[in-house]
């Protein structure tokens, strides 16, 4: 059985179309090492929905704090209440990228479907995902950090 949509008739009225809204709170936290240092911890809590008008949002937050020194990067995705596959490459691109600068990077409650479709559409290295903060954090914290690259010299020719 064949489905058709009916235009819908001017009334009149003016018709709101609803945009998805996208909120991140950032916070820096202090985690304790094994042999008693302070290191600090970025917490990205996202709020509302990561979709095509909004991941460039996240895309971008991600990409300035893996640009921080000693970078370490938890995305807290608990309240989130839909991810297309647009905030799916958000996150992916962010780890990726936080493997690059040698940041640590971790996210927290991503759905076990979300999980693996984006193990399935993306090469690793995989975002590692915790259930819960406490993990995510105590993961970041017990792993060294790698040094950063250092930017290539330019030698001048004479």
């Amino acid at each position: 059985m064949r489905r058709t949509q009916t235009p819908v008739k001017d009334v009149g009225e003016r018709a709101t179309v609803s945009q998805p809204v996208l909120w991140m709170e950032l916070q820096r936290s202090y985690a304790a090492t094994d042999d008693g240092r302070q290191v600090p911890v970025e917490v990205v809590r996202v709020i509302g929905e990561v979709d095509l008008t909004t991941a460039g949002q996240l895309a971008s937050a991600l990409a300035e704090l893996v640009a921080r020194p000693a970078a370490r990067i938890v995305v807290d995705a608990t309240r989130m209440t839909f991810c297309g596959l647009r905030g799916l490459g958000a996150l992916h691109d962010g780890a990726r990228l936080a493997a690059a600068h040698g940041a640590g990077f971790a996210i927290v409650g991503l759905s076990g479907q979300l999980t693996r479709l984006s193990r399935e559409l993306w090469p690793a290295p995989h975002p590692a995902v915790f259930p819960d903060r406490v993990g995510a954090v105590a993961s970041l914290v017990a792993e060294p950090q790698p040094s950063r690259p250092r930017p290539a010299r330019l030698l001048e020719h004479r």
